[in-house]
């Protein structure tokens, strides 16, 4: 049961990374908020405002200026 659970989440991540960098690093970086956002639930998860800091800094480093 743990090891198909575990399975699954992983294949899950790895089909979101790969299909974030399929889509550029600026679509990246907004999968990578939403994540945030979706995981920050727990009481070991970011707060939103931790998510958006982060998603504004992948934005700064990652992402080219038009």
């Amino acid at each position: 049961m743990i090891k198909t659970t575990l399975k699954t989440v992983m294949f899950l991540g790895m089909a979101v990374t790969g299909l974030a960098f399929a889509a550029g690093t600026c679509e990246f970086c907004t999968l990578k908020y939403e994540q945030c956002l979706r995981t920050s639930q727990g009481p070991r998860g970011k707060t939103s405002e931790q998510c958006l800091a982060e998603y504004k800094l992948c934005r700064e480093t990652d992402c080219p200026s038009p």
